[in-house]
């Protein structure tokens, strides 16, 4: 059985994004919220939000006793959480 999976990642503009996603690999459009937009992406999500944040994405998923796990990924090291300056 496939395990769901949740995306988000910055983009400096998500609507310039979107028609990749969506008319050239075949996903399918999801909410738009102006800042970000969601793209279904084969029984996954991906949300594609506007900027560029030290945060560059994450990656959310439930282990097998059903906790959601969100895993981080960082442009700039010094804005993880507890790394010295």
């Amino acid at each position: 059985m496939l395990t769901p999976f949740h995306f988000s990642f910055a983009v400096p503009d998500p609507d310039a994004a979107k028609p990749f996603y969506v008319d050239v690999i075949g996903c399918s459009p999801g909410r738009d919220h102006g800042t970000w937009v969601d793209v279904l992406f084969f029984g996954h999500q991906l949300t594609i939000h506007a900027g560029t944040t030290a945060e560059a994405g994450k990656h959310l998923l439930r282990d097998p006793a059903g906790n959601l796990l969100e895993f981080k990924f960082y442009h700039d090291r010094s804005a993880v959480p507890g790394s010295k300056p």
